[in-house]
Protein backbone atom coordinates (compact mmCIF):
# COMPACT_ATOMS: atom_id res chain seq x y z
CA UNK A 1 0.00 0.00 0.00
CA UNK A 2 2.99 2.74 0.82
CA UNK A 3 4.66 1.61 -2.12
CA UNK A 4 1.47 2.31 -4.28
CA UNK A 5 0.71 6.09 -2.71
CA UNK A 6 4.75 6.39 -3.07
CA UNK A 7 4.40 6.00 -6.64
CA UNK A 8 1.19 8.25 -7.28
CA UNK A 9 2.79 11.21 -5.53
CA UNK A 10 5.91 10.73 -7.46
CA UNK A 11 3.52 10.75 -10.43
CA UNK A 12 2.09 13.69 -9.36
CA UNK A 13 5.00 15.02 -8.95
CA UNK A 14 6.18 14.62 -12.06
CA UNK A 15 2.97 15.65 -13.63
CA UNK A 16 3.11 19.04 -11.89
CA UNK A 17 6.92 19.76 -13.05
CA UNK A 18 6.30 18.89 -16.87
CA UNK A 19 2.79 20.76 -16.97
CA UNK A 20 4.85 24.16 -15.52
CA UNK A 21 7.88 24.19 -17.27
CA UNK A 22 8.76 27.59 -18.52
CA UNK A 23 9.03 27.91 -22.15
CA UNK A 24 11.28 30.03 -24.58
CA UNK A 25 9.24 33.35 -24.26
CA UNK A 26 9.08 33.14 -20.33
CA UNK A 27 13.28 33.26 -20.74
CA UNK A 28 13.04 36.05 -23.08
CA UNK A 29 10.53 37.38 -20.58
CA UNK A 30 12.81 36.71 -17.31
CA UNK A 31 16.03 38.29 -19.45
CA UNK A 32 14.22 41.52 -20.26
CA UNK A 33 13.49 41.36 -16.76
CA UNK A 34 16.66 40.74 -15.65
CA UNK A 35 18.29 42.98 -17.69
CA UNK A 36 18.70 47.27 -17.76
CA UNK A 37 16.84 49.36 -19.82
CA UNK A 38 18.27 49.64 -23.85
CA UNK A 39 19.62 46.38 -24.05
CA UNK A 40 16.93 44.29 -25.90
CA UNK A 41 18.94 44.10 -29.26
CA UNK A 42 21.41 42.54 -27.18
CA UNK A 43 19.08 40.03 -25.41
CA UNK A 44 17.64 39.25 -28.54
CA UNK A 45 21.11 38.84 -30.01
CA UNK A 46 21.42 36.33 -27.05
CA UNK A 47 18.78 34.35 -27.66
CA UNK A 48 19.68 33.42 -30.77
CA UNK A 49 22.84 32.13 -30.56
CA UNK A 50 21.36 29.84 -27.89
CA UNK A 51 20.31 26.72 -28.02
CA UNK A 52 17.01 25.59 -26.15
CA UNK A 53 16.53 21.65 -24.71
CA UNK A 54 13.27 20.16 -23.71
CA UNK A 55 13.43 18.39 -21.56
CA UNK A 56 10.23 15.99 -20.07
CA UNK A 57 10.52 17.72 -16.55
CA UNK A 58 12.83 21.08 -16.97
CA UNK A 59 14.42 23.18 -19.94
CA UNK A 60 18.09 23.58 -20.35
CA UNK A 61 19.35 26.76 -22.48
CA UNK A 62 22.74 26.29 -23.54
CA UNK A 63 25.45 27.82 -25.83
CA UNK A 64 28.53 26.58 -26.91
CA UNK A 65 27.98 23.25 -25.28
CA UNK A 66 27.85 24.94 -21.94
CA UNK A 67 24.50 24.79 -19.82
CA UNK A 68 23.89 28.60 -18.85
CA UNK A 69 20.39 28.53 -17.58
CA UNK A 70 17.94 25.59 -16.61
CA UNK A 71 14.11 26.02 -16.35
CA UNK A 72 12.15 23.91 -14.00
CA UNK A 73 8.90 24.75 -12.40
CA UNK A 74 8.05 28.14 -13.62
CA UNK A 75 11.36 29.43 -12.56
CA UNK A 76 14.59 29.90 -14.49
CA UNK A 77 17.73 29.03 -12.72
CA UNK A 78 21.33 30.82 -13.72
CA UNK A 79 23.94 27.32 -14.24
CA UNK A 80 26.88 29.91 -13.69
CA UNK A 81 26.17 31.32 -10.48
CA UNK A 82 25.96 27.66 -8.87
CA UNK A 83 29.91 27.09 -8.42
CA UNK A 84 30.07 30.06 -6.37
CA UNK A 85 27.61 30.32 -4.60
CA UNK A 86 28.53 26.87 -2.50
CA UNK A 87 32.25 27.87 -2.43
CA UNK A 88 33.25 27.59 0.88
CA UNK A 89 34.51 30.99 1.96
CA UNK A 90 38.10 30.55 4.10
CA UNK A 91 37.98 33.15 7.23
CA UNK A 92 40.34 35.85 6.90
CA UNK A 93 43.30 35.15 9.24
CA UNK A 94 43.38 38.07 11.68
CA UNK A 95 46.77 39.46 13.47
CA UNK A 96 47.68 38.35 16.57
Amino acid sequence: MKTLLILILLAALGGAMAFTRPTEADFKGYLLSEAAQGSEREIVAFIGGTQFNNRILWISVEQDGKTLYIGALSHWFAREDFPSKWEIQKAPKFPS
